[in-house]
């Protein structure tokens, strides 16, 4: 008796100041003493082990105890939940929330809110949404909470219909959207197109007496931006002064970004001129914005004039500053001065990023320099960053447009060598060079092996290689491969019908 106390007394005390190792060694000893702990040791045990983040280990304790013929209490599964669902385990925490509501114990919305919460974020909706309605029939009210967690999944998963007809049903109940329901509505509305049904969310919420937060304002300005709408961001930049929220450095992003995308360059430059002495506001990612903007539309001498202002007010230009003015430079046919910017990032101790390379590789394949391309690899890789198939599909494509296709062809080899992993989109680009190249019998054949690498053709793959087939006079081998086309859909058909 006097051990079986001290080891519980040591064990609930340890887990409760957080010692977890010592706790577990105490543990250990007591099991190969052969005791029998009460629950609520455990209960501090396993309570401890969440706290820290160990929950699988937690979870394996549970897992011990009822293979050992003991009933873990309600308590231990109320912490394994909650822990459960916050590490990515949430079809575990599920399962845990379903064992509560079978031994018909009291059950709490929280737990509910954790494992929807888990589900969503790990992608498991169909799972959230069974949970959701399993709540209302065992008589468990979901709140605002629960209703936000499954709009934005629902909302991410571009089921926008089902979303608005969630955020109809909570209203119905009583339950008021807050700022983060709209703002979640607005957002995946606007990312997706949808700006009149973002708009018109964005009025109800007015209308609803909601008042917006900067992070509302600034989705908003993305999703008008995002459809040319910019005289109408101006009104809710306008409203926002007026409602005295600060716009941050992310409000004047946006805006000059979309600016730049609607071609209003002299707007985007007196917006940048009108903000860059206030405090908090211009820094790194405005200036890196505006410079972003110039060079996509082709002002490259000003977007340099940028790059110089940003250096003389303090701000240090980042990767993101440097790949953007490369990319312009080249893109201008000034691959000396974008190569010259490129070493000189490298002085600075700026190291170049995925983008970066990628970018100088495609310029130098454009330029159909292909030592210097395989110099590029060659510092990459020596660098920690690994080329994979998108940077390979770039350089490609590049090769095709100076229409070196005995370079894309080495590299094609290479790629095969190194083992890199081949899709179909890389195949296709693969497929345009060789057409482009006048290697039609090489363009035939590698269509044709396209499974060989466990690649299946896209529509893409059957219009480029019918396409060249026809430009060289070989409508025969054109016709053929499209009435295979036809009887692959056909296959496609029969097979789902039959599933």
């Amino acid at each position: 008796m006097y051990k079986e106390t001290m080891y519980r007394k040591l064990i609930w005390n340890l887990s409760k100041a957080g010692y977890v190792e010592e706790a577990s060694r105490f543990l250990d000893e007591s099991r190969q003493l052969g005791l029998r702990l009460s629950m609520e040791g455990f209960t501090a045990y396993i309570e401890c082990l969440v706290q820290v983040g160990q929950s699988n280990h937690a979870y394996a304790v549970y897992q011990k105890l009822k293979s050992s013929g003991r009933v873990p209490c309600v308590s231990i599964l109320h912490h394994l939940v909650l822990g459960l669902s916050q590490n990515g385990e949430s079809r575990k925490a599920f399962l845990l929330l379903q064992e509560i509501i079978e031994r018909g114990a009291e059950l709490c919305l929280l737990l509910f809110n954790a494992v929807i919460k888990g589900l969503t974020n790990e992608g498991h909706l169909e799972d959230a949404l069974t949970l959701f309605e399993k709540m209302q029939m065992i008589k468990v009210q979901p709140d605002l909470i629960t209703y936000n967690h499954i709009i934005h999944a629902l909302g991410k998963g571009r089921n926008f219909s089902k979303a608005l007809g969630f955020f109809a049903e909570m209203k119905a109940q009583g339950i008021h959207p807050n700022v983060h329901t709209y703002s979640v509505l607005v957002d995946v509305l606007g990312k997706n197109g949808l700006v009149t049904e973002a708009y018109e969310v964005w009025k109800e919420m007015r209308h609803d007496g909601v008042t917006p937060n900067l992070i509302t304002y600034n989705t908003m300005f993305d999703a008008l931006g995002r459809a040319g709408y910019v005289d109408a961001a101006t009104l809710v930049l306008e409203e926002m002064t007026a409602e005295n929220i600060s716009p941050d450095m992310y409000t004047f992003s946006i805006l000059i970004r979309n600016l730049g995308k609607a071609r209003k360059l002299a707007g985007a430059k007196a917006l940048f001129e009108k903000v860059m002495d206030k405090m908090g506001v211009v820094n790194v990612v405005t200036y890196t914005t505006m410079i972003t903007v110039l060079c996509k539309a082709g002002e490259i001498d000003e977007a340099h004039e940028y790059f110089r202002k940003m250096i003389s007010a303090g701000h240090v230009p980042n990767v993101v500053t440097f790949t953007a003015l490369i990319s312009g430079l080249c893109t201008a046919g000034m691959l000396d001065k974008g190569y010259a910017l490129f070493q000189a990032m490298k002085d600075v101790e700026c190291s170049p990023n995925f983008a970066t390379y990628r970018t100088m590789a495609r310029a130098y394949a454009e330029a159909g320099i292909e030592d210097r391309v395989n110099m590029l690899i060659s510092e990459m890789r020596a660098s920690g960053i690994e080329p994979d198939r998108f940077f390979y599909s770039s350089v490609l494509a590049g090769y095709k447009k100076s229409c070196k296709t005995d370079a894309a062809c080495n590299l094609f080899e290479r790629i095969r060598v190194e083992a890199i992993e081949i899709d179909t989109p890389l195949l296709n680009t693969m497929l345009g060079v060789l057409l482009g190249g006048g290697r039609t019998d090489d363009a035939y054949n590698c269509f044709q092996e396209m499974n060989r690498f466990g690649c299946t053709p896209d529509q893409q793959s059957y219009n480029i290689i019918c396409y060249g087939l026809r430009n060289a006079g070989r409508l025969n081998d054109a016709h053929v491969i499209e009435e295979k086309r036809k009887l692959d859909i056909v296959k496609g058909w029969r097979h789902s019908s039959t599933l």
